[in-house]
């Protein structure tokens, strides 16, 4: 067994923070996805994401959960969390 760490919130050069949740590799092209500034990109739900969900936090503090489905739902709440443990 390999053992060490994974990112599971970044934020990016335009100061959104990115949280995600599930399966690793879906986790890593959630972060590559909403990073890519081609406008051209496939949508998220073309990648196929497999046991993922993701939370959006934009500059000015709006909250979205996101999962494979690429569609963003804006949580109004004071608290939110992603994840089983």
């Amino acid at each position: 067994m390999i053992t060490g760490s994974a990112k599971k919130v970044i934020k990016t050069k335009d100061g959104f923070l990115l949280g995600a949740a599930g399966e690793l590799a879906s986790m890593s092209m959630f972060f590559d996805w909403f990073q890519d500034d081609d406008p051209e990109r496939p949508a998220l739900s073309a990648l196929k994401l497999e046991g993922f969900s993701g939370i959006i936090i934009s500059p000015d503090g709006v909250i979205a959960h996101i999962d494979a489905s690429g569609y963003p739902m804006e949580i109004d709440a004071p608290f939110y969390a992603l994840g089983i443990g």
